[in-house]
């Protein structure tokens, strides 16, 4: 079986290749619209464990991310439970700026104003 984590980098070539992996965002619709990558599919953690095997084919490539990784190592443990087959998370996404840049989304003044809000109240 895969470890469970992907890099930034590795996530990137991944994406280059025909059969790309499903990217899958467990994050809150909230923090989707503040920073998202393109071609994600929105399915906040809470409703992994209604909407997983009607929406989602559990013989395909996911690689599962969150805002700090904490949700995506969950969802990616509990879709391997499940018999989801290949299934890797990325950590960090809207509190990486670089993590962006490096999958390939410009990063958009929303994205960086919550990264810096976030930011500050963690070291006030």
């Amino acid at each position: 079986m895969l470890e469970p984590e992907i890099s930034p980098e590795a996530f990137a070539q991944l994406r280059q290749q025909p059969n790309a992996p499903l990217l899958l965002d467990v994050r809150e619709p909230w923090e989707f619209q503040t920073a998202s990558l393109p071609n994600s599919i929105l399915m906040p953690m809470g409703d992994v464990p209604s909407r997983a095997h009607a929406e989602l084919d559990p013989d395909a490539p996911i690689v599962v991310l969150c805002h700090h990784g904490a949700r995506s190592l969950s969802v990616t443990m509990w879709l391997r439970n499940h018999r989801f087959s290949i299934i890797v998370f990325l950590l960090g996404i809207t509190i990486a700026p670089e993590v962006l840049a490096i999958v390939g989304r410009p990063l958009t003044p929303v994205s960086v104003a919550g990264v810096a809000r976030r930011t500050v109240r963690r070291n006030t």
